[in-house]
């Protein structure tokens, strides 16, 4: 059972790796500019997702489990964007920016996105302990 996990893991990590690689030929840009663009997305959902809620967003955005929530969306997004380039391919590198970009706005995604209830019970969870220790001290 632990050699299947590490397999489909494995799996998974070349599958980001592959489509990440596409993603920045696509878009000529950098693993580094690529990797801040789905960190700043991910920091603009949370602050829409989660609008009333700063500690809510704190939280969220130092959980391993939502950023590995978020990647794997991202991944997906990044493998429908691939396969539609290909289907309808634009030459125009500005403009295939701008679509990638509004594709992945956290903004936007916000209103349909939603993450599942391991993301928020772990948050809550520490979020609920940060608050308690707080309340201690």
């Amino acid at each position: 059972m632990k050699n299947l996990k590490k397999t489909v893991s494995k799996a998974r990590n070349e599958r980001a790796t592959r489509l990440k690689g596409c993603i920045c030929e696509i878009l000529n840009c950098t693993q580094d500019q690529y990797a801040e663009l789905v960190y700043n997305e991910g920091l603009k959902y949370l602050k829409y997702f989660l609008p009333d809620d700063a500690d809510g967003q704190k939280m969220l955005s130092s959980s391993r489990v939502f950023w590995n929530w978020w990647k794997n969306h991202f991944i997906n997004r990044d493998e429908k964007f691939i396969a539609l380039s290909g289907k309808y391919p634009i030459q125009d590198k500005e403009m295939l920016l701008q679509l990638y970009l509004n594709y992945n706005d956290g903004k936007q995604l916000a209103q349909n996105l939603h993450p599942q209830s391991v993301v928020l019970e772990e948050s809550y969870s520490e979020m609920i302990h940060s608050l308690l220790r707080k309340e201690v001290v």
